[in-house]
């Protein structure tokens, strides 16, 4: 399609999905899925990056027309590198590796990073100071920006990534109810800002790994569904969608409260065995992990 048929396409899921202007919106996008133009470009590491560009470019244009100038978006900027390579983390430069949308968005002018080595979040518009400065050491909790989605009647768009896959934000949920099969890793790989170093260590909360748990956050997507709460539509047989942030945490909340498992495939119990300890009565589905000295 055309960029006007691209822009029209775009245009239309936003305001099917109730995306409207003054909106706060978090957003997850798979570009692969989404309406975008046809623009032409040369086979060449360069040719596509251009073209990769100019797709961006193209989807914050129609996004940042949508919410206007009193609207805010923010998209995750995460830097797995950090926690994966311990690679140091450089607040201005280290990439974002939650698509190339969100690197974009990390890089315009006037942007936002919350400052967090693995689990930043960046943003643009009048409440994204608000929301990303002055965050604490944790990836998720009470002085995260996830903390503050909710005050400001964020709306969760997904745009060809379906929520039950992208929405990291029911981590931030698991964190502040308290869950056995997640504990808060330490991370002490060196982090800066403007060329100097920021104190640690950094915290966030991840599974146990080797503890065969799989995340199934899609319970909370059909949840949703169920209830009402999660708008959708289909692009090219791709999932569009949007929920507000107050209905998925009151919802996550409540399905956290009936089983502390809800956001897995299915439920387990970890048990870490520290020297010294009392033994623990466990269930059926218990994983016990030793302490190592």
């Amino acid at each position: 399609m055309n960029e006007t048929e691209a822009r029209a396409a775009l245009r239309g899921i936003l305001v099917t999905l109730g995306i409207e202007r003054g909106d706060t919106v978090y957003l997850g996008i798979d570009m692969a899925r989404a309406p975008l133009p046809k623009y032409p470009a040369t086979f060449s590491p360069a040719g596509i990056r251009d073209r990769e560009e100019r797709w961006c470019q193209f989807v914050l244009g129609v996004l940042l027309d949508a919410i206007g100038p009193q609207g805010t978006l923010l998209a995750p900027s995460f830097s797995y590198a950090y926690a994966r390579e311990g690679k140091p983390y450089y607040h201005e430069t280290s990439p974002s590796e939650t698509g190339p949308f969100t690197e974009y968005l990390r890089t315009r002018p006037g942007a936002v990073r919350s400052f967090h080595p693995l689990n930043s979040v960046s943003g643009v518009g009048v409440h994204a100071h608000a929301i990303l400065d002055d965050v604490g050491r944790a990836g998720y909790g009470a002085l995260s920006p996830f903390a503050r989605l909710g005050g400001y009647r964020t709306k969760f768009l997904c745009l060809g990534s379906p929520l039950g896959i992208s929405l990291t934000h029911a981590h931030h949920l698991e964190h502040m109810y308290g869950v056995n099969h997640m504990y808060h890793k330490v991370y002490t790989v060196p982090a800066y800002r403007d060329g100097k170093p920021v104190p640690g260590p950094w915290l966030c909360f991840v599974r146990y790994l080797g503890a065969d748990i799989e995340p199934g956050i899609g319970n909370l997507e059909r949840r949703l569904r169920a209830m009402g709460l999660l708008k959708e539509i289909r692009f090219s047989g791709h999932p569009m969608q949007c929920v507000e942030a107050t209905d998925a945490e009151r919802e996550g909340y409540a399905m956290l409260k009936e089983d502390p498992c809800a956001f897995l495939e299915e439920t387990i119990e970890v048990h870490v065995e520290a020297p010294g300890a009392a033994p623990q009565p466990t269930c059926a589905r218990a994983v016990h992990l030793a302490i190592r000295s």
